[in-house]
């Protein structure tokens, strides 16, 4: 069964907001740091940077933890149109045969 269209919206919604706050943050930091220390646009690039990092990483911990494969008792290889066994068990047929 899939998510509630709603809860999918607010998710999304709420990583996109999650990752303007980290960019606005480390930004702001940067150019805050760049005017006290007078060291130019250097630390304000350093925090954009930063910022796009830790965006970029709650969206990676979102695509890590999405119910998408769990939900149908999946492994992340395993699915539609994947042929490709999951352990090394299934990949090797002398593995699992009788003794002779």
């Amino acid at each position: 069964m899939s998510p509630h269209p709603l809860k999918v919206f607010g998710r999304v919604g709420g990583l996109g907001l999650e990752m303007a706050a980290y960019l606005l943050i480390f930004a702001k930091g940067g150019q805050w740091l760049d005017a006290r220390y007078g060291t130019g646009p250097v630390l304000e690039r350093v925090g954009v940077a930063l910022g796009l990092f830790a965006g970029f990483y709650a969206l990676w911990k979102l695509a890590r933890s999405s119910p998408t494969s769990s939900a149908a008792g999946l492994s992340p290889t395993e699915g539609p149109g994947n042929d490709t066994p999951s352990s090394p068990e299934a990949a090797d047929p002398r593995r699992n045969a009788p003794p002779p």
